[in-house]
């Protein structure tokens, strides 16, 4: 089972990106979850790999970025965006924030005609 960190809505990609487990965990976890059919967060809390209020802030997450109002959407992937530049340096998160921040005032800022 492929983990498909692209997919800024799964559980699991957002718990990566929030640092709260490694892709390797999350693989096994996987592959356990598919045995025994139990939710994801409950497993996670269940081996002690994640707290329930990690579990809560990711769930958040995943809700706003499953919205139906397109901004939220896009202020969620974008904070999402953001978390997964935790290890880089100070101007490549910059450089990030700045994409994020553009695609966002593009999609919902209207444009100036001269």
């Amino acid at each position: 089972m492929k983990i498909k960190l692209n997919d800024f809505d799964q559980l699991g990609a957002i718990l990566i990106a929030m640092d709260a487990v490694t892709e390797g965990q999350l693989q096994n976890i996987l592959l356990e979850q598919d045995k025994d059919k139990i939710r994801l967060g409950e497993l996670l809390i269940a081996r002690n790999i994640i707290t329930t209020e990690q579990l809560d802030t990711a769930v958040a997450l995943q809700q706003k970025i499953r919205g139906k109002n397109k901004y939220e959407q896009s202020i969620a992937s974008a904070d999402l965006a953001i978390k997964r530049c935790n290890s880089r340096s100070s101007a490549e998160k910059r450089k990030i924030v700045k994409q994020q921040v553009d695609k966002i005032s593009d999609e919902f800022l209207p444009v100036k005609k001269s």
